[in-house]
């Protein structure tokens, strides 16, 4: 378990909660019902690096979603930016990259109406409409990606592993998700991911420290966003990413965080 020795700066501040959607190497719920992992270790930081001592709770996306619009005083971990949002949160640090994609059975006879070559040159021109089926999680930013490309039978799951299962039993022809999401489930979960192939490449999204743009939150989003470019230059963020870099590299090589 990593250790943030940094102090907390006050203790008059008002109290923050911060919300996080579980996910292998990044936010994991421990033996103890801890939470645990990179992106809750940084924000513990840059949270105690401000003055603050949050509160962290894990919920499933969607859940964490209508929290974050519903309340004040509430700070998310890895929240995509993404022009419709923009406007609506307090984008307070950048936390990972990540390219996003369309994945599918090698073998899927995913049009039964066409050739599967047609089909394939189709969807790698962006054609998406042309999808038989894909599964995304459950109210996550791409299935809005997917209804803008007129994508008709979009499957929405709780988690990336009931949505790549899903995919590999046939059930669903297709999964949106990023490259990284698809090696750090199939590996976590056990699942035999060979048979999926990239037959789309949307484009790279950032994941944000992020909160409700209100004028309520306004300061303290200030006060995070300070302390996140204050904390990246000292040696325990160099501590955070030598122990966890690691661990995420054993799921997917070319991964870097930031």
């Amino acid at each position: 378990m990593f250790n943030c020795s940094i102090p907390i700066a006050q203790e008059t501040l008002q109290p923050l909660k911060l919300l996080t959607s579980p996910s292998p190497v990044f936010s994991e719920i421990q033996n103890d019902g801890r939470v645990s992992g990179y992106s809750v270790e940084y924000a513990r930081c840059v949270f105690h690096m401000a003055g603050y001592n949050p509160t962290v709770t894990p919920l499933p996306f969607a859940r964490l979603l209508k929290q974050l619009n519903e309340n004040e005083l509430v700070v998310t971990t890895g929240l995509v930016r993404t022009p419709e949002r923009e406007d609506d949160f307090y984008w307070i640090a950048p936390m990972s990259a990540n390219v996003i994609a369309i994945f599918s059975l090698q073998d899927e006879p995913l049009n039964p109406d066409a050739k599967n070559t047609d089909y394939l040159n189709d969807v790698k021109l962006g054609r998406l409409d042309k999808l038989k089926s894909v599964a995304v999680l459950r109210g996550d930013y791409r299935a809005d990606i997917l209804r803008q490309h007129g994508v008709k039978n979009i499957v929405e799951f709780n988690s990336w592993e009931q949505a790549l299962k899903a995919v590999l039993k046939g059930r669903v022809s297709s999964v949106f998700v990023s490259e990284l999401g698809v090696s750090v489930t199939c590996k976590s979960a056990g699942f035999d991911c060979k048979s999926l192939k990239k037959i789309y490449t949307h484009d790279i999204r950032f994941s944000y420290l992020a909160m409700l743009k209100t004028d309520k939150n306004r300061e303290h989003a200030l006060k995070l966003a300070n302390a996140a470019e204050q904390f990246i230059k000292t040696r325990i963020f160099s501590q955070l990413v030598d122990q966890w870099l690691p661990k995420l590299q054993l799921l997917e090589a070319n991964t870097n965080v930031t």
